[in-house]
Formats: C-alpha cells, structure tokens, sequence
C-alpha cells in the first residue's frame, strides 16, 4: 500500500496537483484511502458469502456512520484491523439471523449507552475543545440512529436487526479500546 501511495503521490507532484510541502501528507491519505477500499471490497464480499448484499451493505454503512465520531478500537497494523473487522462483521451478520427483534432493542440500547463519549487515543490526540464537539456530534449522530432504528423497527424487524449490529460493533470497538487493547487511550 505504502509504495502504491508513494507513486500515486509522485504522479500528482509532477502533474504539480500537490505542492513539494504536501507529499508526505497526500502520501498518507492516498494510503489510508486505499486501504479502505480494500478492507471495504473484502468486507463485502466476504459478507455476501453469509448474507444478502443489502444486509452486508447496511451493516457497513452502520458501522462507517457511527464510527466517525465515535472512534473506538484501533490495532497497530493493516491485518490485525482488517482481520478484527472482518470478524465483528461476519459474527454481526450471523447473529442478526439468530436474533429477535426484542433481543435486537437490548443489543441496540446497551450499544447506545457503551457509546455515550467518544475514544480518544495517542495517535489522534484530540485536545478537550475536540473532545468536547466529538461527543456533542456524537449525541446526535445516537439520537439520528436510534429515532432510524425506532422507525424501521415498525416497518422491517430484520433492518432494525442490522441497524442494531451496527451499533453493537461500534460499542464492542469503545469497549476494548476503553479496557486498553490496541492503541493507547487517552483519558
């Protein structure tokens, strides 16, 4: 990944799109991109092996809305997070098959609860004025996913079961970053 985003990078420095002072930093964002496409387009497929593609896709699109702001648990390499990815994820889409909609509602407002503050670490290094607008967004990103999970929860159980996996990733993410694993939290 590192040398594709090195290249990329040097075809927009001699293209001038990014200025000598930008590379390092276009370097690694191309980097990260990339391997989102990646960890996403294997997360996919291999959902699809256990699930229909609407469930994978909306157990994603849960798990990337709630995840901006809350943070949560981030591994020291690109396997250790894809891996640990792909596990939340197949063991998500296997239990929404297992679960019931009222087991789906405790799973749903445990996760609220686990997510009430967001996770700040060594890497990201958020200061209080961050921290404080990360939990502020957060709040309402949990008022807009509860009141959608409220709402389909009448109208299709088995998305409500998705929405809740989503959710329950997302905790279980706080959770594990909270009791130390990974990269070191900041309190």
């Amino acid at each position: 990944m590192q040398k594709l985003a090195a290249n990329l990078t040097e075809k927009m420095l001699r293209r001038k799109l990014i200025s000598p002072e930008q590379a390092e930093w276009c370097a690694y964002l191309v980097e990260c991109k990339l391997e989102q496409v990646l960890c996403f387009s294997v997360l996919i497929a291999l959902g699809c092996l256990i699930a229909p593609l609407w469930e994978v896709l909306l157990l994603n699109w849960g798990v990337v809305f709630l995840r901006r702001k809350a943070n949560g648990l981030h591994l020291h390499t690109f396997a250790g997070c894809m891996l640990s990815s792909l596990c939340c994820e197949l063991t998500a889409l296997w239990a929404c098959e297992k679960v019931t909609p009222a087991v789906a509602v405790l799973l749903l407002a445990i996760s609220l609860l686990c997510l009430a503050a967001p996770v700040n670490d060594v890497n990201i290094h958020f200061d209080s004025d961050e921290m404080q607008a990360l939990r502020g967004g957060m709040q309402k990103r949990l008022a807009v996913y509860a009141a959608v999970s409220g709402t389909v929860f009448f109208a299709c159980p088995q998305v409500f079961g998705i929405l809740s996996a989503s959710a329950c990733i997302i905790a279980l993410c706080v959770l594990l970053a909270r009791m130390g694993l990974g990269i070191t939290v900041i309190q």
